[in-house]
């Protein structure tokens, strides 16, 4: 663990110097279209733009970020090289005087009493706060993928709110279902395939709708703690970010601005800053069809 901590910091290190990175002029185009002799370890930390249609630099990206009201980051749970990120952006944000609420889809409202209370006695690091928040009963990855990101919020003094649907509503709703229903039901039917393809195809039809009323539910609660007020950094799974009519679509009408984390292997589809990363090793997932 302690090995683990200090590589960690080194990337988190190694990322604040990116913040003198020139600009990359010499890439022309989406990451998909660079051709078949491009090494994926090339795209690193590459950020490409869908307004500008081209690569931007981690200072620009800052640029932009620093005046928008709602900023919606998608990850990868549980994949380090996306948290190490997401705690360098909250950092480099506040140096630049931007201290927004950080809202978490890992954390439910509940939660929220026990941030509080920790904090009061342990205002600088949140090393002890994964065991205050029984974070090893949740069934999110283990904490010390979020430890970096906390102690980035703790460092800067960020508000922290839970943003997720209670565990309980969502344990009703995967039993027992709900009349309920989005006014464009290809939301539910664009949930539900995705609930397919992440049992692997082994629920059947039933259970995958009802896996996908409770994704649509968590969608429609995460924006309405985010919307609460204009000064947010809302970090999520990527699912939940580049879902057609999804989390998102909440924000149309509110000034926002997207990250996806994406590894450099992967193709560029999303309307988002898309931030490449290191690929993900399949192999060591906890679940891989």
């Amino acid at each position: 663990m302690h090995n683990n901590r200090l590589s960690r910091r080194t990337v988190l290190s190694g990322a604040a110097a990116l913040l003198a990175t020139p600009a990359i002029s010499q890439v022309k185009g989406p990451f998909d279209d660079i051709g078949p002799d491009a090494d994926p370890k090339d795209l690193i930390d590459k950020i490409w733009d869908p307004e500008k249609q081209g690569f931007i630099t981690i200072p620009e990206l800052i640029d932009r970020l620093v005046d928008t009201p709602i900023i919606l980051i998608g990850e990868r749970h549980g994949f380090a090289p996306h948290q190490d990120r997401e705690a360098f952006l909250l950092q480099a944000l506040a140096d630049r005087g931007r201290y927004p609420t950080l809202a978490m889809e890992m954390l439910e409202p509940a939660q929220e009493p026990v941030i509080q209370a920790y904090r009061a006695k342990n205002p600088e690091y949140a090393r002890g706060l994964g065991i205050a928040l029984e974070w090893s009963k949740t069934g999110w990855p283990d904490w010390s993928y979020y430890e970096p990101v906390f102690d980035a919020a703790f460092a800067a003094k960020l508000p922290i709110v839970g943003a997720d649907l209670p565990l309980a509503e969502q344990r009703r709703i995967e039993r027992d279902g709900i009349e309920e229903r989005p006014n464009d039901l290809s939301i539910l039917e664009g949930w539900q395939d995705a609930m397919m393809k992440a049992h692997c195809g082994l629920i059947d039809e039933e259970r995958a709708f009802r896996l996908a009323l409770k994704q649509w539910k968590r969608d429609e609660h995460i924006a309405e703690i985010v919307s609460a007020a204009q000064n947010h950094t809302l970090i999520v799974g990527l699912s939940h970010l580049n879902h057609d009519g999804g989390l998102k679509a909440r924000f149309l009408n509110q000034t926002h601005r997207s990250i996806a984390f994406i590894e450099a292997n992967s193709p560029g589809t999303l309307e988002a800053y898309e931030w490449r990363t290191p690929k993900f090793n399949k192999e060591k997932a906890l679940t891989n069809c």
